[in-house]
C-alpha cells in the first residue's frame, strides 16, 4: 500500500502569513516550535477567555467560531483567510470547534515573535546603526587616527540627554573596558545579546553572514559610536558580526546595567486603559507589526510603521504627537519606542502588548 508523505511543516509556515517574509534560516528554527494536528468533527480548538499562547492556522476542513454574545461565524480552509492565523487573540475572544475534521498548524506564539522581530531587525540594519556618531570631524577622515572625547561624544547622543543625572554617575562606573586585536569579534551574528558597547578608541568593521555563505560588509564604527542595544531591547539574536579594524578598546555595559540605567528611563508603560485615556486626549496608536499583522489584527485607526522601516520613516511622524506604541508582546514594542524616543518624539509602550494588554 502506499504511503501517505508526511507534510513538509517548512513549506506549510512559507505559504502562512506573516512567515512567508521569513528567511529560510529563520524558518527553519521556527519548524522546531510548530506541529500539525488533526482533529474530529466537534472537538474543541479553543476556548474563550483563554491564553493558549499558540497561533493557529486552518489547513484542511472547517472551524467554528462563537462569540460570547452568540455570533456564530464559520472558517473554510482554502479560503484567502486562512492564510492568515484564526484570531489571533491572546486571551481568546470567542471559542472554536472543529465543524468538520479538520487539520491544524500550531505554532508556538512566542517563538514566532522571535522569528518576526529576528527578520524586522535584521531588514532594518538597526543593531548596527545604533547611536549616532555626533562629532564634527570629517567623513572622509581615517576612523582609526580620529582623537575623539569618547566620554563627550556619549553623552551628546540624545538617548543619554534623556537620563537622569544621577544615572551618569552609575553608568561610567559600571562599564568595563576591554581590549581587542585586529580581526577579533566582538559580536558573533545569532548569538543572544549580553551587553552594549562603546567604541573609545579605534574602530569596527560591521558584517553580515548570508545564506549563500558569503559575508556582506555593512559598515564603519569608529570612537564614540555605539552598537548592541537592539538584541538587548528585542532578546532576539545578535543580526550581524562586529571585528576590530583594528587595535580597539570598547567600553561595554552589561544587560542589566543597560536595562537598568539605559532603557527604563526611556520607556514609559501604560496599561490598556491608560493608553485608550491617552488616545482620546489627542494621542495616536502606532502597530509596529508587519502589514499583514496590523490587516489582520490592527487597532481601529491605528498607524502601520513596522520596526524595520522604523528608522527610515519616523520623520513622517509628528513630533507635537505622541504614539502609543504596541505589538503582540511588547518585544518589538520595546525597541521602536526606544529608537523613537532618541530622536524626541513622545511614546508610550503598550504592556504586555496586544496578547496580554
Amino acid at each position: 500500500m502506499p504511503t501517505t508523505p508526511t507534510p513538509d511543516i517548512g513549506a506549510i509556515l512559507k505559504r502562512l502569513m506573516p512567515m512567508e517574509r521569513l528567511s529560510t534560516g529563520v524558518l527553519q528554527r521556527l519548524k522546531a516550535k510548530s506541529r500539525l494536528v488533526k482533529l474530529e468533527q466537534g472537538r474543541p480548538v479553543f476556548q474563550v477567555g483563554k491564553a493558549d499562547h499558540r497561533t493557529i492556522y486552518l489547513l484542511q476542513g472547517a472551524l467554528l467560531l462563537k462569540t460570547p454574545e452568540g455570533k456564530k461565524s464559520l472558517v473554510k480552509a482554502g479560503t484567502p483567510a486562512t492564510k492568515s492565523p484564526i484570531h489571533n487573540f491572546q486571551p481568546r475572544r470567542c471559542s472554536a470547534w472543529a465543524s468538520l475534521p479538520s487539520r491544524l498548524l500550531l505554532v508556538d506564539s512566542e517563538a514566532l515573535d522571535q522569528a518576526i522581530t529576528w527578520e524586522q531587525v535584521s531588514a532594518a540594519g538597526v543593531e548596527v546603526e545604533g547611536l549616532q556618531h555626533t562629532g564634527t570631524t570629517q567623513q572622509n577622515a581615517d576612523p582609526d587616527k580620529q582623537p575623539m572625547d569618547w566620554m563627550s561624544l556619549m553623552l551628546q547622543a540624545p538617548a543619554f540627554a534623556k537620563l537622569p543625572p544621577s544615572n551618569f554617575q552609575a553608568l561610567f562606573m559600571r562599564m568595563e573596558a576591554i581590549n581587542l586585536r585586529p580581526g577579533e569579534a566582538v559580536i558573533k551574528q545569532g548569538e543572544p545579546g549580553d551587553f552594549f558597547y562603546i567604541i573609545k578608541s579605534g574602530s569596527c568593521q560591521v558584517t553580515r553572514n548570508l545564506e549563500n555563505n558569503k559575508v556582506l560588509p555593512l559598515a564603519i564604527l569608529k570612537a564614540g559610536d555605539s552598537f548592541g542595544e537592539e538584541a538587548l531591547l528585542t532578546e532576539a539574536p545578535r543580526n550581524a558580526n562586529v571585528l576590530a579594524r583594528s587595535k580597539a578598546t570598547l567600553m561595554r555595559l552589561a544587560k542589566n546595567d543597560f536595562n537598568q540605567l539605559l532603557k527604563d528611563p526611556m520607556i514609559q508603560w501604560v496599561s490598556r486603559k491608560e493608553a485608550e485615556e491617552r488616545v482620546e486626549k489627542g494621542a495616536k496608536w502606532l502597530d509596529v507589526r508587519l502589514e499583514d499583522e496590523h490587516k489582520d489584527t490592527g487597532i481601529a485607526g491605528s498607524i502601520n510603521l513596522p520596526l524595520y522601516m522604523i528608522r527610515l520613516k519616523m520623520k513622517q511622524l509628528d513630533p507635537d504627537t505622541e504614539y502609543v506604541v504596541y505589538c503582540d508582546t511588547g518585544r518589538r514594542s520595546t525597541a521602536a519606542s526606544f529608537l523613537l524616543a532618541e530622536c524626541n518624539l513622545a511614546t508610550c509602550c503598550l504592556r504586555g502588548g496586544l496578547h496580554n494588554a
